[in-house]
């Protein structure tokens, strides 16, 4: 077969012919580690046998996914150890990622660092979406790591509460190496191996307890100070994580002259009744079958170490108004610098003058006490706190200083509140987003403590400033088309906002609308409208400053709403009311009046009117491209991005391709960033249609024709 009728036969079938070198576009500088910075404790000791269980489980062929599932009780270690594995095993992959499994939100979270930190292309830009980088992601695993460069990966999926919440869709299917930990036996993959991670033995733990000791010379003085080291060591069945609070405990009390066995004494005396007859606040198997009037493991422990933060003579306020707001966001990346002297500034009555201070030594000094305390630590920028240590404190305020745990909510919404970005009058938020998911995941984590508290002490106050934030943060989310996560948000804002005719509530109602109406709901969808639009009515009728332009909001959504249903005449009445309202707002309204165009052509289009459709949709095209300049290329992403995700579930390659192109296409007159990821996208066609098509690029001849031709019949 001739060379020229080689290239036409794979062209027209799409059969991939193999190249003699397979060039690779890969722009990561090897290796890679996502691991977290947090200091590795001295908890490994004993651990030896876990360390080649897992040698043994991760060798193996190249070419199949290799997987095991840590678990065990929490506190005994579980992402410890698999953070050990991949310190001591760096050397044997290109790369490490470690995946914050929680929720699917951290989840997001991680692979789009993930993407960043492998400059896959598109993963810079602002307006990115999560399904942009998890394909993008999933594309490196099957071309650059598995096939061209044959990089060695190692993932590892850290507290999963539900194997299917990774599942299909974040596990890879390529060759490669991957670690579960969970609490939960179940959560393994079918052809996983398990290891039940076990406390240490009593011999481990009192080596463990001493090494973790800052002082053990001064504080181990004689043959009672060894026994009282031993029962120490006892007292929480060798769960590390009791171990290091016990340590912290010492370490905090080493300059007052106090040995191991006045340590015990105080430990054996301190709050025993309190522990005796309180109920069970952390899951640990050895508690599990407690009888009242029994000590308490792990939280009297615990209990110890919050006394000492709450008495007055230590001065260790700082450390007690950051653990509160601590136990009540995401366990895992708190941002330091939420903790400005603005916040201090904006807030003089609360206790956050506390840690919000000048020049920082209140933040540093709470850190610092936390840190020594083995509450919490460092990671990075960010601090990080157990989740059984966040149970405990929670329900130690619960049980005697409830009026301390209404404080902590209240700095907790107010850092979120003040550093969140706000949704202003039904605007896009796409301009924020980078804002929005550093702290959308400690959002959702504050509002479920909040929706938890008030379904078992119905006393506990409504909080109206959390409805605000979970407003902002709602949209968000729907921006991000995570619907779900939003609907689940807006309920406890519904609850929280005390007042169901305020402006505030009906921007609630409208976003579930708009959720529902994405998720086909569309009775609901009706029904949160209707009464959003009630609410808005009245305000407007009262001239409430911006009650105009959410009302111009709800009357464009009633019309998408009438449109989707096949009532046209209702929902073209509907947009002009809308158009109305925004011209007369003038400039602040030009990108929804631009909306308001597009919707109307395509009610009028739908309709069978194409002349009038042509004419709405042209207005919309001149608002968004004279007007709006580089921001019209924000909408043109997004059909793009449908489109991709489209074609690449399709497994289309000449779609694909066709797809990449427009995207680079516009972005190549966008800012420097955007031309460098339209060079990126280019390249990453071009490989493409060599490597799966056996098609020679070249884009000094290419025409819209000879794109169109790769693209399936069907599809054109």
């Amino acid at each position: 077969m001739e060379a020229a009728d080689k290239e036409l036969t794979v062209r027209s079938l799409g059969f991939k012919d193999e190249p003699e070198s397979q060039p690779s576009f890969d722009f990561a500088d090897y290796p890679v580690n996502f691991s977290p910075m947090t200091h590795l404790s001295a908890i490994f000791h004993g651990r030896e046998e876990v360390m080649k269980q897992l040698d043994e489980a991760l060798e193996g062929p190249s070419d199949k996914l290799r997987s095991v599932l840590i678990h065990g009780l929490g506190g005994v270690g579980k992402t410890q150890t698999a953070l050990n594995y991949a310190r001591i095993n760096a050397d044997k992959y290109d790369a490490i990622f470690w995946i914050r499994s929680e929720t699917t939100l951290s989840i997001n979270h991680s692979i789009r660092n993930i993407a960043r930190g492998l400059k896959l292309p598109g993963s810079m830009r602002e307006d990115g979406n999560d399904e942009q980088n998890l394909m993008a992601f999933q594309s490196w695993l099957r071309t650059q790591a598995a096939r061209k460069s044959g990089r060695k990966w190692l993932m590892i999926f850290d507290n999963v509460e539900n194997i299917e919440d990774i599942g299909s869709k974040y596990v890879p299917t390529t060759g490669g190496s991957a670690i579960i930990t969970s609490r939960y036996p179940d959560t393994a993959l079918p052809t996983s191996s398990e290891i039940l991670l076990k406390p240490f033995s009593k011999e481990d733990s009192i080596k463990v307890l001493r090494d973790l000791m800052t002082n053990a010379t001064s504080q181990i003085r004689s043959h009672e100070d060894d026994s009282a080291l031993k029962v120490l060591a006892n007292k929480v069945d060798g769960l590390p994580l009791g171990l290091r609070v016990i340590a912290g405990l010492m370490n905090v009390n080493s300059r007052k002259n106090m040995t191991v066995s006045k340590f015990l004494n105080i430990y054996e005396e301190g709050a025993n009744e309190l522990m005796k007859n309180s109920d069970r606040i952390v899951e640990y198997e050895g508690d599990s079958t407690r009888r009242v009037g029994a000590e308490h493991v792990l939280n009297k422990i615990w209990h110890m170490s919050f006394t000492q933060l709450e008495n007055k003579d230590e001065r260790k306020d700082e450390a007690r108004v950051l653990l509160g707001i601590l136990s009540l966001l995401g366990p895992d990346g708190l941002p330091q610098s939420l903790f400005g002297p603005d916040m201090a500034a904006a807030n003089s009555d609360s206790e956050l003058h506390l840690i919000c201070d000048e020049d920082g030594l209140g933040l540093h000094a709470a850190i610092a006490t936390l840190s020594q305390m083995a509450l919490a630590n460092l990671d990075g920028p960010t601090i990080t706190i157990h989740r059984l240590i966040q149970d405990a404190y929670v329900q130690y305020l619960l049980d005697g200083e409830r009026k301390a745990l209404e404080d902590a909510f209240s700095s907790a919404i107010t850092v979120l509140q003040q550093r969140f970005p706000h949704q202003v009058n039904g605007r896009p938020m796409h301009g924020e987003w980078e804002k929005c998911r550093e702290l959308v995941e400690h959002t959702k984590w504050l509002a479920d403590h909040y929706s938890q508290l008030r379904s078992i002490l119905t006393s506990f106050p409504v909080k109206q400033d959390l409805a605000e934030l979970l407003k902002h943060c709602a949209w968000y989310l729907f921006e991000m088309a995570d619907h779900r996560t939003a609907l689940h948000m807006l309920e406890i804002a519904q609850d929280a906002c005390a007042e169901k005719r305020s402006e505030l509530y009906a921007h609630l109602l409208n976003t579930i609308g708009c959720c529902s109406f994405e998720l086909n709901d569309l009775q609901r969808c009706r029904q949160s409208w209707e009464e959003a639009l009630d609410i808005r009515q009245f305000w407007e009728k009262q001239n409430v400053p911006g009650a105009k332009e959410e009302l111009a909001n709800q009357f464009n959504n009633f019309g998408n709403l009438e449109s989707a249903e096949g009532m046209y005449e209702s929902a073209l009445d509907l947009f002009e009311k809308a158009r109305k309202i925004r011209v007369k707002l003038g400039t602040d309204a030009i990108v929804p009046l631009a909306v308001t165009y597009m919707t109307t052509g395509r009610a009028y289009f739908l309709k069978g009117m194409y002349l009038e459709a042509w004419n709405n949709y042209q207005k919309a095209e001149e608002i968004f491209m004279e007007i709006l300049g580089r921001e019209s290329h924000f909408m043109a992403h997004e059909f793009l991005e449908k489109a991709l995700t489209i074609s690449e579930l399709r497994e289309a390659i000449g779609d694909t391709a066709r797809v990449l192109r427009k995207k680079a296409d516009i972005l190549s007159s966008g800012t420097e960033d955007d031309k460098q990821q339209s060079n990126l996208l280019l390249v990453r066609v071009e490989h493409m249609l060599i490597d799966q098509m056996g098609i020679v690029f070249n884009s000094e001849h290419e025409s819209e024709d000879e794109w169109d031709s790769w693209v399936c019949p069907y599809w054109r």
